[in-house]
This record gives C-alpha cells, sequence and structure tokens, in this order.
C-alpha cells in the first residue's frame, strides 16, 4: 500500500471554512457585529483581498470571536495581508481553540506536532486533535488516528486508529479512507478481514484524487484481485496517477503500452512513459528501453542517450546490453 498523504495547507481548510462563515454569520445584525465581519472577511478573502480581510478578522477577534481569530492564524501563518509570522499566528490558533473552535483546535494541534511557532509537543497536539475529532472534525479524526498509529503523543494502539479512520471515512475523508483499506485488507485493529470493504474505500478514495489508491486500484484492475481482471480500467487508473507524478504509474503505463494490453500497442507511448520514469530515478525502465533500442524498436534521440543508457544496463547486469557493448567495442 503506497502511502502518498501529504498535509494539508491553512489555505485549503479556509476555502472550506469559508461556506462556514457565510452560512452561520449571515443574520442580518449591526453593521459592526463580530459576525458581520467575518462574513466580510471571508468574501474578502475568497476574492483574495487579504489586507481587506486581515482589518475585518482583526476587528472581529478583538470583539472576541473565535472563527476570526482562527482567520487571523491562518493570515499569520501564510502571510496573507500581514507579514508571516508563525508565534503570531499560533497565539492566534490558541486563542480560538480556548473558545473551542474547531479550526482552532485543528490549527493549534498541526503547529503543536510540527513545532510550527511554537515547541513540539505531541501531547498537546493529541489533546487539541482530539477535542476537534469529538466534535466530528474529519481532519482531526484522521490525524489523531495517525498519532495512534505510531505512537505520537499517545500509545500506540492499532483499535484507536481504526475507530477513528471509520469515523472519518464515514465523512468521505479521502485520505482515511485509502488509509482504512489496508486495515480491512488484513483484519487489522478489531476490524473484520473485508477484502471487498477495502477495495470499496480505495476505490472512494482514487475517485477523490488520492494518487496512492489511484495507483493501487489500478494494481487491482492488472492482477484480478478481488476484482475482475480488467486491463483497460488498470490503463485508466495508472494515467491518473501518473498525472499526479506517480513513478510506478508511468513505469506501468510504459509495460502496457509496450504490451498493447489495456491500450492500443504503442513504442512511442511506451518510451514516453519509460523515459518519464527514468528521469524520477525509476532505473528498471532502463531495461524496458534497452531492449527497445537492442531490437530497433526505436531510435535513440543520439548517440549519447544510447551509449549512456547502454553502459547504465551493462553495469545492472543486463546481458543483452553487455553483449551490445562487447560488439561495439570490437569494431
Amino acid at each position: 500500500m503506497k502511502n502518498d498523504i501529504k498535509k494539508r495547507s491553512f489555505v485549503a481548510s479556509l476555502l472550506g471554512s469559508i461556506l462556514i462563515a457565510s452560512s452561520t454569520c449571515c443574520a442580518q445584525a449591526a453593521p459592526t457585529s463580530a459576525s458581520d465581519l467575518v462574513r466580510q472577511g471571508a468574501e474578502a478573502y475568497k476574492q483574495k483581498d487579504y489586507v481587506t480581510a486581515f482589518h475585518d478578522f482583526n476587528e472581529a477577534a478583538n470583539q472576541g470571536n473565535a472563527h476570526a481569530e482562527y482567520w487571523l492564524g491562518g493570515l499569520y501563518e501564510n502571510g496573507q495581508g500581514v507579514p508571516k509570522d508563525n508565534q503570531i499566528a499560533a497565539t492566534w490558533f490558541e486563542k480560538s481553540a480556548d473558545q473551542g473552535d474547531i479550526g482552532g483546535e485543528n490549527r493549534l494541534a498541526i503547529v503543536y506536532s510540527e513545532g510550527r511557532g511554537i515547541p513540539r509537543d505531541d501531547a498537546k497536539a493529541a489533546m487539541w486533535y482530539r477535542k476537534a475529532a469529538d466534535q466530528g472534525d474529519a481532519a482531526s479524526q484522521f490525524d489523531l488516528g495517525l498519532m495512534y498509529l505510531s505512537g505520537r503523543g499517545v500509545p500506540q494502539d492499532d483499535h484507536e486508529t481504526a475507530m477513528l479512520w471509520r469515523k472519518s471515512a464515514d465523512q468521505g475523508f479521502a485520505e482515511a479512507e485509502y488509509l482504512l483499506a489496508p486495515f480491512y485488507g488484513k483484519g487489522r485493529g478489531g476490524l473484520p478481514k473485508d477484502d471487498q470493504k477495502a477495495v470499496k474505500l480505495i476505490r472512494e478514495a482514487a475517485e477523490q484524487g488520492v494518487e496512492g489508491a489511484q495507483h493501487d486500484l489500478a494494481n487491482l484492475y492488472l492482477h484480478g484481485f478481488v476484482v475482475p481482471q480488467d486491463l483497460q480500467e488498470a490503463a485508466k487508473w495508472y494515467r491518473k496517477a501518473a498525472d499526479q507524478g506517480d513513478i510506478d504509474a508511468d513505469y506501468n503505463l510504459g509495460v502496457l503500452y509496450d504490451e498493447g494490453k489495456g491500450v492500443p500497442q504503442n513504442d512511442r507511448e511506451a518510451v514516453i512513459w519509460y523515459r518519464k520514469a527514468i528521469g524520477k530515478g525509476f532505473y528498471k525502465s532502463e531495461f524496458r528501453l534497452c531492449d527497445m533500442y537492442l531490437h530497433g524498436r526505436v531510435v535513440p534521440q543520439d548517440s549519447v542517450e544510447e551509449n549512456t543508457l547502454l553502459h547504465r544496463c551493462a553495469n545492472q547486469g543486463y546481458a543483452p546490453a553487455q553483449q551490445a557493448l562487447s560488439a561495439m567495442a570490437g569494431k
């Protein structure tokens, strides 16, 4: 199971938070009310007018609005409308979290986890993730599950990880769906072994754009494991993963085009994908490309490329390349 989970940015969480600000703060009130200012600030942020957003959030925060404090922390964290300052950001996140704002709790947990603006403290990170998770925040449920998985700040506990990731996945959180799948695949964390459930979770994560899930789903279709073998589906999902930079998918697409499986046989396309993989350090592709050169299926870009590739393959023990170099040396 590939693990390509990346840490979410504050900007991403803020974009989702715009909807919260719009829906919860739209009640007609005095023009200078904190809720009205948060709504205005959210709209300004959406338009990338960070100076105006800062002014509105700062005024609302000074009235004690917890969500405005959360927004302010994000502006300082990213240097939007104000100079970047992680210490000030952490201060505002803490003010927001102390009032029970889910966003503030989640971001405070992250800065404690990463030691950004405050000393790293895994136990405090876990505590704040727990507070947000208990309020139903899917991202915090996922992150707290990661901490239980590794035993960071909390005792290592697969059962707790599985419980938290199930709650997160039930809300459609793609990263939780992806990492929960092998728990069902292996019957881990107190969950029943259920290959069909594992595949369902991988598919749901893949459909939401998780690169590793797309790659894994392609592998399942390629080998016919749990799902019926379908080389066209395998090629489709490898393409999606490759478009996100997945190096294994580059190579596998090259093989499919090379052999005409799931896609029309196409030497040109095969070479394109092999070269992409080689460019990212996946040198297994070199053997395939060498073989195509040696059988006259593709012309090297130049003599330097051919000579370099043959030497690299020969040095890795590829006999046909060694023989070709010997023949070239004897001329």
